[in-house]
Parts: structure tokens; sequence; C-alpha cells
């Protein structure tokens, strides 16, 4: 009988019955296995508590010392009114939860935002908010300047991040930048020739009216090139002997700088 019911032999009916004496094991032990698991997420939810609040301590005590850094750059670059904050808040209780119970990600549990106060504001927002396009240019370049050997990002682009600026504190920003290229590929649209002048490579980007069209033109300058379109941006398109030699002393002395600082 037992062989008819369940298998072919008394071996397949022996198989059975061990199969089924696990399954009744499993079923009957359900509730133990369950309290030892819920003990063993209590530990690891323990676990990653302690580390969230260690890493927490340590991202509070680095913001202020990145907030004093990134501070003394902006003074630097025409920024010097403006204020520079960082953000590093805990969820409170029922914030950031799933299921009743906190998230925790790979970056811990805190929350970060970059503060920013233009010159003449009254208080810190958050600066993707209240920055102008120069302005956040000239923080991104502080920032960059700042964490260059944590920064892994390759390629580094600037766009208006001379607005506002001239003179001494152009040729400031062009020096961070070619300072900032010895460890990124950076890339930098400007019409200031206190910048261009630091450039490795400069290209010129212009606009041709071909028939009925137009079309847009980029062209890699030589080093006469580069005197040329120098003149151009110091509104000079007749190369002017003393515009020419201006352009042709700043350029040798930003090559001469750089070498001094990559040396």
């Amino acid at each position: 009988s037992l062989v008819r019911k369940y298998g072919r032999n008394l071996t397949d009916v022996a198989q059975y019955r061990d199969r089924a004496k696990e399954k009744l094991s499993r079923i009957e032990n359900a509730k133990l296995r369950m309290e030892k698991i819920d003990e063993e997420i209590a530990g690891e939810r323990d676990e990653m508590r302690k580390l969230s609040a260690s890493l927490s301590e340590g991202r509070a005590k680095a913001a202020s010392l990145l907030e004093r850094a990134v501070m003394k750059e902006l003074k630097e670059i025409e920024l010097g009114g403006a204020r520079f904050g960082v953000s590093v808040t805990q969820p409170k209780a029922g914030e950031f939860t799933e299921g009743g119970r906190d998230v925790y990600g790979p970056s811990g549990i805190d929350k970060v935002e970059f503060l920013f106060c233009p010159a003449g504001g009254k208080s810190l927002k958050p600066l993707r908010r209240i920055a102008s396009g120069g302005e956040m240019s000239r923080v991104m370049l502080a920032l960059k300047i700042v964490l260059d050997r944590a920064d892994r990002i390759p390629v580094l682009v600037f766009d208006e991040v001379d607005s506002g600026v001239g003179g001494k504190t152009a040729s400031k920003v062009g020096e961070k930048l070619a300072r900032l290229a010895g460890s990124h590929q950076v890339f930098c649209i400007t019409h200031l020739p206190q910048l261009a002048v630091y450039a490795d490579r400069q290209y010129r980007v212009a606009k041709l009216r071909m028939g009925r069209g137009i079309k847009t033109v980029v062209e890699a300058l030589d080093w006469d090139g580069r005197v040329a379109e120098l003149c151009r941006m110091f509104g000079d398109s007749e190369e002017k002997e003393v515009t020419e030699k201006h352009a042709r002393d700043m350029l040798e002395r930003a090559h001469t700088r750089k070498q001094a600082d990559y040396c």
C-alpha cells in the first residue's frame, strides 16, 4: 500500500518519509528561526547606527574645515563679500523612513547641502537655488581647488567663471584654473584675455555666414593666432603694435608662471 502511494519501492517510500520529516521540522521550527533572524537584523541595524553616528561626527568636523578653506579661496576670486556654508543634518523621528524603519545608505543617513549668501545678503540659503551662473562657477572653482586631491572627476567645464571679474582678479582666476589643470582636464569658456593666456590650448569659436546659413567653426590657435585673438579680446581687431606687444607679454608671463608652478 505504501509503495503504491509513495513510490516504486520501499527506498522511494523511505526518501519520501525523510523529505516529509524535514519539511515538518522546518514548519515546527519556523518561529524559532524567525526570532533568530530578527535578532541578527537588530544587531546589524545597531551596527549601522553606530557607523552612521561616527560618519556624521567626522562629516561635521570636515564641513567646518571645508567652509573656512572655500571662504579663503572665494576672497581671492572677487567673492570676498559672499558667505559659504555646509549644512549637515540628521533626520528627525519619522523622516527618511520606510516601513517605520530608518533608511540607511552607503553614505550614512545625513542630509548634506551647500549654502551660499551673496554679498549684501542676510542669510545663507541653498547654493543651488540662490547663486547666479557666475557665482556658481566661481564657488565650484573654489570647491574644486580645495578638494583637488580628493576629487576623482577627470573633466571639469567652467562657463561664466569670469562673470563680474576683471583686472588682477581675472588673472588670479586664470592662475587657479591653470593649477587645477595640473590634475584635471579643464575646459573654460571665457571672454577675458587674463584667463585665456593661462590656457595650454586655446580655441577660437566663430560663426561664419555660408550662403544663406550660418556655420559655427572651432579653430585651434598657434602662438601667433593666440596673440591675434588676444588683441581682438582687448578690443583691437587691427592688432596695433602696442596691443600686440601687451598680448605677447601677457602670454609669455603666464607661460613662465605656469612652468614655475608645475616644477
